[in-house]
Formats: C-alpha cells, structure tokens, sequence
C-alpha cells in the first residue's frame, strides 16, 4: 500500500517539475515574428529590405519573398526597432516593437507608393527645333490627305489639332510663315 501512494507522489512531482522548465523555457526560449509587408492597396511587395534592431546587438535584416513575406527567428525577446524599405514605397519604421520569447508573431506593414519627383532644366537655346522639342504636329502626306477640301472646316480641323495636342489656341504655321490665311488643300499637299 506504501508503494503505489509513493508512486503517485513521485509522478505529481516529476509533471510540476516538467511544467515547471517548461514554462522557464518558454521565458528564455527562442522568439520569431512574421513581417507581412503590402502597399497601400493591398498588394504584396516583394524584395523589401526588412531590418530588426534590439539595442547591445547585431541589427538582422532579411528580404521579403514573392509573398511579401520576412520571417525572422532565434531572436531573443525585447524591444527592437523595426525599418521596411522598398524601391518605389516611403520608408516604414516603428521605434518600439516588443518580442516576446516563446510568443511567435506577426505583424503586417503598409508602404505608401513613394511621390514621384522630376525636376527640369530650362535654358535658352537658340536653334530649337519645334519638331525636335515637341512644340508643333507635324502632318504627313497620309494625314495631310485625310483633311477636309474646305477651306474653313480644314483650317477649324488644323486648330482643334492643336488645340488637341498642347491644350492652348495657337496660331497655325503653313510652311514656315505663322498666322494668316490657311492655304487650300491641294496646296499644303504640295
């Protein structure tokens, strides 16, 4: 009767102590998280340069898949600073992100589609060639052919082309000489 009660304590002692490391373990263990990273619409961003930084270490930085995904494990618990940076997206970057060992996570980052910055020089040049700078239409012999033979409705036609291509009421240029009576037809074909 002494032996099975001796057992029974023994067991009740050995699963407290199991319980017991386990929870230590999982204290001091391992810890994990699963960045997720999206533009702004939803779509996944490939290739983004994940960065994780727990001050006293070593930052670690992984690439997003096909999926957007980053995974990152055998962290130690604690505070990181977490950076997502994309070609084409605004930087991402949360100062505090806690970690905690034994508490795999996962966090989703969004990137806003970076703004698009263009600058332009303007200089004065003394040829410009309007054909070569994009300031006139040009109308070859097959378009030249499509035009109306009235000599009203072609020089209305030869306008709202204009007015088509810069937004602006400028004045027709035929052969060289600007403004003026537009020329029939069969002259401009010539």
């Amino acid at each position: 009767m002494f032996m099975p009660h001796l057992i029974v304590t023994t067991l009740l002692i050995l699963g407290c102590c199991l319980t017991l490391a386990k929870a230590v373990v999982a204290q001091t263990g391992d810890a994990g998280i699963n960045v997720l990273v999206r533009d702004q619409f939803g779509g996944t961003i490939a290739d983004a340069t994940v960065v994780l930084e727990k001050a006293g270490t070593k930052a670690v930085t992984d690439k997003t898949d096909n999926s957007g995904r980053a995974v990152f494990t055998r962290l130690s618990g604690g505070e990181y600073r977490l950076s997502v940076t994309a070609q084409g997206f605004t930087v991402y970057k949360r100062e505090s992100l806690v970690i905690r060992a034994g508490h795999p996570q996962s966090i989703e980052v969004v990137l806003d589609i970076a703004p698009i910055e263009s600058s332009v020089d303007i200089s004065q040049i003394d040829d410009l060639n309007p054909e070569k700078a994009g300031l006139a239409t040009v109308l070859g012999e097959r378009e030249v052919a499509e035009l109306p033979d009235d000599p009203e409705e072609l020089e209305r036609t030869l306008k709202r082309i204009g007015q088509a291509v810069t937004g602006e009421d400028l004045p027709i240029t035929v052969n060289g000489v600007e403004g003026g009576k537009v020329p029939p037809k069969a002259a401009i074909q010539q």
